[in-house]
C-alpha cells in the first residue's frame, strides 16, 4: 500500500475545501495550512464568557463571532482565527453563509503558551493594519490581566487591567466590559 503524499500548497478555493470536507480550522497563509490546535477548558470558558456578554450587549446591531469564523487579513492569501470578532459592518453581517470577516471593530485573543509569541507580536501587527478595527484585547488565562490596544487616529493606546472589579471602558463601540465577566467562574 501506498501512502497519499501531503500537499503542501492549497489555492484559497482547496482551503476552503479540506476545511469544509475535514470539519477541521486551520490557518492559511499564502497557499500554506496549519492545523489549529485544541485548548484548555479555562480558555474556552473565558471565551465563551466575554463572547456571551458581548453578544448580548450588541444585539441587533453587531454580530459577535467566537473562533469559528475567519478574519480574513490578505484576500486569498491569509486568514486566521481569533477568540472573539466584533463586526458591526453591514457587509460582514448580510450574508450568514460567508465563511469569514473582513471588518471587525473588536479583536480579542485569550493567550495560551503555544500561540502567546504570535498574538502579541505577529498577528498583532496584521491586526494593526485593519482600517475598522477600534480594539485589540490580549486576555490572559492564568491570573486576571487585560490588555487593551485602542486606536487614536494613526497611534495605539495601551492600557492594561488586572483587578477583577475593573471595567475596561471601550468608548468608541460604548461599551464596558468587566473583568469579573471576562473571568466567570475562573480560579486563580
Amino acid at each position: 500500500m501506498q501512502l497519499q503524499e501531503k500537499k503542501q500548497h492549497y489555492t484559497f478555493t482547496e482551503y476552503e475545501t479540506l476545511e469544509q470536507e475535514t470539519g477541521e480550522r486551520f490557518l492559511y497563509y499564502h497557499g500554506e495550512v496549519f492545523a489549529m490546535a485544541g485548548t484548555t477548558k479555562r480558555h474556552n470558558d473565558i471565551v465563551l464568557e466575554t463572547a456571551y456578554y458581548l453578544k448580548d450587549t450588541f444585539r441587533n446591531r453587531c454580530k459577535v463571532f467566537a473562533e469559528n469564523v475567519k478574519l480574513e487579513l490578505v484576500p486569498n492569501a491569509y486568514y486566521v482565527y481569533p477568540d472573539i470578532l466584533l463586526t458591526c459592518h453591514s457587509e460582514d453581517i448580510s450574508d450568514d453563509e460567508q465563511t469569514f470577516i473582513k471588518y471587525p471593530s473588536l479583536i480579542a485573543e485569550v493567550l495560551s503558551e503555544s500561540t502567546q509569541s504570535y498574538d502579541m507580536q505577529d498577528k498583532k501587527a496584521w491586526y494593526f493594519k485593519i482600517p475598522t478595527l477600534q480594539y485589540y484585547l490580549l486576555i490572559f488565562p492564568k491570573k486576571p490581566r487585560v490588555e487593551v490596544f485602542e486606536r487614536n487616529g494613526d497611534f495605539w493606546i495601551f492600557r492594561f487591567f488586572e483587578n477583577l472589579t475593573d471595567n475596561i471602558n471601550l468608548e468608541k463601540l460604548n461599551l464596558k466590559l468587566p473583568l469579573n465577566v471576562i473571568y466567570k467562574g475562573i480560579n486563580f
